[in-house]
């Protein structure tokens, strides 16, 4: 995390939230704090705090909802699940067992912190894709002998080729290969469901292929 958040700011929060861990399962103080510091990592960026893909991914949610309910929810506790509760098994002198590895307020902690690492490099790969393989594209398809372009990305790579998909101005990018792609089918819908990017870039629509995804 530190290699991903390297301002000053940044890393006195992820300091101040790992001091935090140890109580995590005692005080709901903490707890709520542990929540707003990870939260203060994305402070003055952007589009990640708005409604700008809640329906994709639930950012929006995982900003703005309630941070004692989201931590309480991040536990993904299931009440036909017959593991012992964490108390009762720590006091057993034992191991906790599996309990406390899915079902602990440190468990919910460390997908928080899943969800904080996703949500940056989804925000880099989107940034890096408009500012910088859009312009590039761009600068490519003025190659007279070239009459087509083609995309590939993987993962994050495949949400940087769709946004410079999206803000390209060529009419020789023909094409895209999306291997496990690191957003939502959701985001190829049409405008009236959903359009990619929200609100702004070239208005390019896609539809779904079993290997690739076509402009159309």
């Amino acid at each position: 995390m530190l290699e991903l958040f390297t301002a000053s700011e940044q890393q006195a929060a992820l300091q101040k939230a790992k001091i935090l861990i140890p109580t995590l399962e005692t005080k709901t103080s903490d707890r709520i704090e542990f929540v707003k510091l990870l939260r203060s990592l994305f402070n003055g960026v952007p589009g990640l705090a708005s409604n700008q893909s809640d329906a994709e991914d639930a950012s929006l949610s995982f900003f703005t909802n309630d941070a004692e309910t989201m931590i309480n929810d991040l536990r993904l506790v299931d009440e036909d699940d017959e593991f012992p509760p964490v108390e009762e098994a720590k006091a057993g002198g034992g191991a906790a067992g599996f309990e406390d590895m899915v079902d602990s307020f440190k468990a919910a902690a460390l997908r928080a912190l899943n969800y904080t690492s996703y949500f940056e490099m989804k925000r880099r790969a989107g940034e890096v894709g408009q500012n910088g393989v859009a312009p590039m594209v761009n600068e490519i398809a003025k190659t007279p002998t070239l009459n087509r372009i083609h995309l590939i990305g993987h993962s994050f790579g495949g949400r940087l080729v769709a946004s410079a998909a999206a803000y390209a101005n060529t009419k020789k990018l023909k094409s895209m290969t999306l291997l496990q792609a690191a957003f939502s089918h959701n985001g190829f819908f049409r405008e009236s469901e959903r359009s990619f990017p929200p609100g702004g870039g070239q208005k390019n629509r896609f539809r779904a292929h079993p290997h690739h995804l076509f402009k159309i």
